[in-house]
């Protein structure tokens, strides 16, 4: 479970989770990987770097799941 905020919502926060059938998929790798010229020229902001980033736990979350 993951959430994010958006001004613009209502509550100002959504949540999501991000799930997959496959029990051998590694969410945490990107499924297409572009080039460096696709990347610059489609995003502003995401990167692989950043994808693989947003699957990391802090510390306590890190403890809890042990």
């Amino acid at each position: 479970y993951a959430y994010t905020t958006i001004p613009t919502y209502p509550s100002g926060q959504i949540g999501f989770m991000v799930c997959c059938l496959d029990a051998n998929r590694n969410l945490k790798k990107p499924v297409r990987q572009w080039s460096e010229a696709e990347e610059d020229k489609l995003c502003k902001y995401y990167n692989k770097e950043i994808h693989e980033a947003a699957f990391v736990l802090p510390n306590f979350a890190k403890k809890a799941l042990k």
